[in-house]
């Protein structure tokens, strides 16, 4: 198998108490945002990097999770493990013909 890698140029810290001035004006904006348009709970399994595990529908949902975010240290690692045990527990008892053939789909979202 390859892996195909691009790297990313950097123009201010992400992910980075760096930016911790920035993360009240975040939640503030994403509150205002919320408040017009209430953001959907996800319908698949969303793993946070910032905890690495799976994370709620409540708090994925949360103007203040984006600004922990901002300032968090990506748990990469454990988040990839999270994902590779969710998908090892649903192939042992899929809830669909569907779902026994499916394959597990990583999407980092962010910058580059």
């Amino acid at each position: 198998a390859t892996t195909k890698t691009t790297r990313v140029k950097a123009t201010h810290p992400d992910h980075s108490p760096l930016v911790a001035a920035l993360a009240p004006a975040l939640t503030a904006k994403a509150s205002e945002l919320y408040a017009e348009r209430p953001p959907q709970k996800p319908s698949c399994l969303m793993i946070s990097s910032v905890s690495g595990l799976p994370i709620s529908d409540e708090e994925i949902c949360a103007p203040e999770y984006w600004a922990r975010h901002l300032v968090s240290t990506v748990n990469f690692e454990k988040a990839i493990g999270s994902l590779v045990e969710a998908c090892t527990e649903r192939a042992k008892a899929p809830a669909s013909k569907f779902e026994s053939e499916w394959t597990a789909v990583c999407i980092d979202i962010g910058d580059g």
